[in-house]
């Protein structure tokens, strides 16, 4: 596929989460429901990325980033190309002290997850470390698929 084509793809996706958080704050508040941000969005992306593990998604970034034309990237397309890039740099870097959890809490949790899809034959998140541009570290192409340790979160 092409870049555009990704790109199309991040777009219809994006725009799919943000008329959904449209929707529940339309529906969850009094007439005149405030206008969905960032604030609502991001969070949602991350999870929707962690969720649904998109394959190859840090050559398909990176793809996009060398091969699209720039001038094509501005709006929307931009924005949410960008927003999505700044999902998976988070995801990368997470770590206890970036969620305000207790370290202890946190590698409790990464190990439950751990021992949880070990017996998941069908799950494939590609966390082991290929570094990449503009992201680095914890998502990856390739491999069999763990969750990281915490060296690799912090790398």
């Amino acid at each position: 596929r092409s870049p555009r084509d990704k790109v199309v793809c991040i777009l219809n996706c994006c725009r799919r989460i943000t008329n959904l958080l449209r929707d529940e704050a339309v529906h969850a508040s009094e007439p005149g429901a405030p206008q969905v941000g960032a604030d609502e969005f991001v969070p949602a992306l991350i999870y929707v990325v962690l969720k649904t593990n998109p394959a190859h998604l840090l050559s398909n970034i990176e793809y996009i980033a060398a091969y699209r034309n720039p001038a094509r990237l501005r709006g929307e397309p931009g924005y949410f190309f960008t927003q999505l890039t700044m999902a998976v740099s988070f995801i990368q870097g997470l770590n206890a002290s970036l969620i305000n959890v207790p370290e202890r809490e946190f590698d409790d949790g990464i190990a439950a997850c751990r021992a949880g899809l070990a017996s998941d034959p069908t799950f494939s998140f590609g966390w082991e470390g290929r570094s990449a541009s503009p992201t680095h570290g914890a998502i990856s192409d390739r491999g069999p698929s763990q969750l990281p340790d915490a060296a690799q979160l912090d790398e």
